[in-house]
């Protein structure tokens, strides 16, 4: 029974990711804020600014979606048993450290440069240059991060294929997401990101209704 519990509480985590990402693209989708590459070197600042309460509202959304990864991907990992799935848990908890390194970087932005900038004078441009450098350093990281979180999803999808502990279907899916995620990179971000909570919803959804599944790994 522990062990049965104990996995369906992963699935769980997998349920309150899926809940908090969904909820940062409806925000996103309902607010429309501004990219933060505007290509307006005078108004991106004040638009952030104007915005702050959306941006740190998505970024903590982000954030708590990517804390409740982690356990659902470590249930996953129970349940194939390889090192193959070993090594995508590690992966996925690389990608998550990176998310919560990228959001950190656009903190410091949104909370004080971009409140400031108004009222900067001479100052501005030394406060947009140092914006445009935290925000060039966040793409990078967020990219690492990605093409990461890609890279645990296929693993994760050839694991499945491979064992049968989940029906193949699932591992099918966990490729084209992976596909998707890689393609995020080119701007598809929506597309990866509902993908992305679909895979959630589907492996915390499995745990939870087979939870025996998971039951073997503590001999």
């Amino acid at each position: 029974m522990p062990n049965i519990n104990l996995t369906r509480g992963f699935g769980i985590a997998g349920i309150i990711a899926a809940a908090s990402f969904l909820a940062a693209f409806i925000t996103f989708g309902v607010t429309d804020p501004v990219s933060t590459r505007s290509g307006e070197e005078a108004t991106w600042l004040p638009e952030l600014a104007d915005e702050q309460n959306v941006r740190q509202t998505l970024s903590a959304l982000f954030m708590f979606g990517g804390f409740f990864v982690v356990p659902l991907v470590f249930g996953l990992s129970r349940v194939l048993r390889s090192p193959l799935s070993q090594l995508a848990f590690v992966a996925f908890v690389v990608s998550v450290v990176l998310l919560f390194i990228q959001e950190s970087l656009g903190f410091p932005i949104v909370q004080f440069i971009a409140p400031a900038y108004g009222d900067a004078g001479a100052q501005q441009p030394t406060l947009e240059a140092l914006a445009r450098s935290l925000d060039e350093m966040r793409e990078v990281v967020g990219g690492i991060s990605t093409l990461i979180l890609g890279a645990g999803v296929l693993l994760y999808g050839i694991e499945i294929l491979r064992s049968g502990a989940l029906p193949r279907w699932v591992g099918w899916y966990s490729l084209v997401s992976a596909v998707l995620v890689f393609d995020s990179i080119f701007g598809i971000f929506v597309i990866w990101l509902i993908s992305l909570i679909i895979w959630l919803l589907i492996i915390g959804s499995r745990l939870i209704l087979r939870p025996e599944l998971g039951g073997a790994t503590d001999h």
